[in-house]
């Protein structure tokens, strides 16, 4: 359960640094 539990907060803080990055690099895109 425990280990369950990590992965699932691992993977949740990958999406935010992809939504966050994307949020970076989209406005980037957009100026060139």
């Amino acid at each position: 359960m425990k280990w369950k539990l990590n992965s699932w907060i691992q993977s949740r803080n990958i999406c935010q640094k992809l939504a966050y990055d994307i949020i970076i690099i989209t406005p980037c895109l957009l100026l060139v």
